[in-house]
């Protein structure tokens, strides 16, 4: 049990230990710091890694909309000119407006947000003259930008030092401001499979054991609560396996359980996540969780992420309540 400072309670938490660590891809590594011409980073790296999400404004009419596209193009702008200069190509992001989002059906720009199919990738050389110590970072972007969900931004490295990355932290942020787009710091619980990925992070989970009240929470969330959508999220549940009643899929034969697709929400204001599990009955998990990377010591941000999750809680209460 772990305290959790949103509800004032105990919160229960799930831990894996394993008996040996996953052998370290030393050779990978090595090949990297060395300058592999072929930069891509993989988990079992341990690479560093920084997160950051724009969150779109509320938009009343086409026009307002139209402005917020015309500041992410002027953004997008600024991240070609930083890829290597040998890289003639230029980043290609998908636009999507309200009008087509309603007609994609398909998969959202956060499934699988660190995919090779969903992301965009680029290597940011750190060196002012080719006389400088050999550094660079890897730049990942989401493939495509909605108006109505979160963009995702993660800065990756390992042959950097600090500083150079805050100097490049910095000027992204202070682009943003300028051209009035809202940068948060997200944490990487945020677009990790496994919500409980911080032994020190206690996120809560409310169990909804009806279809039809899940569906219904879903879209007041986004309507009456000024959440956004943050886009899909494999997520394994396994770590979820002792709340009674819901059933996950299974891979056969090993009788492992499946990472499933979870629907991820954040407030506007960047200070509270809320991600929906579904299971195979339609019934859902809500895992909510501070974005304490953004908060910080802000005491004004900690008491709007509590009042948040009152409401939100109160809001799921309030609904399993009269269903039954």
């Amino acid at each position: 049990m772990m305290w959790c400072p949103l509800n004032g309670k105990y919160s229960k938490v799930v831990q894996t230990f394993t008996k040996f660590s996953r052998e370290y891809r030393w050779n990978e590594v090595d090949n990297l710091i060395c300058g592999d011409p072929d930069k891509a980073f993989s988990e079992g790296t341990r690479f560093r890694r920084l997160g950051f999400a724009i969150i779109p404004d509320r938009f009343s009419n086409m026009a307002q909309e139209q402005e917020y596209v015309g500041k992410f193009q002027r953004l997008l702008e600024y991240l070609n000119k930083l890829q290597q200069k040998d890289l003639q190509q230029k980043m290609e992001i998908k636009i999507i407006t309200s009008m087509e989002d309603v007609k994609d059906k398909g998969p959202t720009i956060g499934t699988n947000r660190l995919g090779k199919n969903t992301v965009k990738r680029f290597v940011v050389d750190l060196r002012k003259s080719k006389r400088d110590n050999y550094a660079w970072m890897e730049m990942v972007l989401d493939s495509s930008f909605s108006t109505n969900r979160t963009f995702k931004i993660n800065f990756q490295w390992l042959v950097a030092s600090a500083s150079k990355v805050e100097a490049q932290v910095q000027l992204l942020q202070r682009r943003c401001t300028q051209y009035g787009l809202k940068l948060v710091n997200i944490p990487h619980a945020s677009i990790s499979a496994d919500v409980f990925v911080n032994p020190f992070f206690a996120p809560i989970v409310i169990p909804v054991r009806d279809k039809h009240i899940s569906i219904s929470l879903e879209s007041t969330i986004s309507n009456a609560l000024d959440f956004v959508s943050d886009g899909e999220i494999f997520t394994d549940p396994s770590h979820l396996q002792h709340i009674d009643g819901f059933v996950f899929p299974v891979v056969p034969r090993f009788f492992l359980v499946k990472k499933v697709l979870a629907r991820q929400f954040v407030h506007r204001s960047g200070v509270i996540f809320v991600r929906l599990i579904t299971d195979e009955k339609g019934w859902t998990i809500f895992v909510i969780f501070q974005n304490r990377r953004h908060i910080g010591s802000d005491s004004d941000k900690e008491q709007l992420a509590r009042d948040v999750f009152l409401k939100l809680n109160r809001l799921i209460m309030e609904s399993t309540n009269n269903a039954s």
